[in-house]
């Protein structure tokens, strides 16, 4: 997951969103790394490309994004 880290952590917050009496069961300092990468992301300019990330979760979904609306992969 290292290249999609982002995934994990989304994963992880859905998860623990959903069993919120299980949250320990996902180690603190994964969390914490998780968030730190987050906020060192968003101090980081935006990309001067339109990227858009969505077949890797769907590939028919994010269709039009690539076809109509001038999205890379």
């Amino acid at each position: 997951m290292e290249q999609h880290w982002q995934l994990l952590l989304s994963a992880l917050v859905n998860f623990q969103f959903v069993y919120p009496t299980d949250r320990d069961i996902v180690p603190g300092w994964l969390i914490t790394e998780l968030l730190d990468r987050y906020k060192q992301l968003m101090k980081m300019p935006l990309p001067y490309r339109k990227v858009c990330r969505g077949p890797l979760l769907s590939h028919s979904q994010y269709e039009i994004d690539q076809r109509e609306w001038g999205y890379l992969a």
